[in-house]
């Protein structure tokens, strides 16, 4: 989906029952009724530092998923 608009990826992730995973806070309006949303905060990094960011905090994420929220925030130190 290289070429898709937000609301696009928005819409086929709740076809699919997927979970949005992005740096873009635009997806947060999406958010505000339905659909899943994992936002990472982090400055400029590496694909490396930020894949070992995400791996780091993953478990408290799925933690927050399976709890029943919707909206959760992945923010990596400076």
């Amino acid at each position: 989906m290289g070429e898709s608009t937000d609301a696009q990826i928005w819409a086929e992730a709740g076809r699919r029952d997927a979970i949005v995973l992005s740096k873009d806070s635009d997806y947060l309006a999406f958010a505000g009724d339905a659909g899943r949303f994992v936002r990472i905060r982090s400055g400029n990094r590496s694909n490396r530092e930020l894949f070992a960011m995400i791996e780091r905090g993953w478990p408290g994420v799925v933690a927050a998923l399976e709890a029943g929220e919707r909206i959760v925030e992945l923010r990596g130190e400076p």
